[in-house]
């Protein structure tokens, strides 16, 4: 199973001991973590490569988040998000950890009916 982890919206504090953690989880289920890079924007564009936990790790000193992150206008619109559910599918993503603030009403799917959402918030995908 591919995990798939990107950060949206602004950085904040903490973002890459996150992205740590997730690894680390991902490794310890036995899963393999594609970080996708400059949030939902890249992942569109399909700007991902595998990352293990140690890599994460060597980033958790340092301010924002090392995968980058977006604000992307597209998101809010059905082909936006039509275009991420397109690359999580061609990427091998069974699982999408988003890390930071999700400015839509519905999770990225490629099966929405398993789509996750918390208080009525976008909080990951699943495939």
């Amino acid at each position: 199973m591919t995990i798939g982890i990107l950060t949206s919206g602004g950085d904040a504090p903490g973002m890459n001991a996150v992205i740590a953690g997730a690894c680390e989880e991902a490794e310890r289920l036995g899963r393999t973590a594609l970080g996708v890079r400059s949030g939902f924007a890249g992942l569109a564009a399909r700007r991902a490569e595998p990352i293990t936990a140690l890599q994460a790790r060597t980033h958790m000193h340092e301010p924002g988040t090392w995968l980058e992150t977006s604000r992307w206008p597209q998101l809010r619109e059905a082909s936006g998000r039509a275009l991420c559910s397109e690359a999580a599918e061609q990427l091998g993503l069974e699982g999408l950890v988003v890390i930071g603030k999700v400015a839509i009403p519905r999770s990225i799917s490629t099966r929405p009916s398993q789509s996750t959402t918390r208080n009525g918030s976008s909080c990951g995908a699943t495939r």
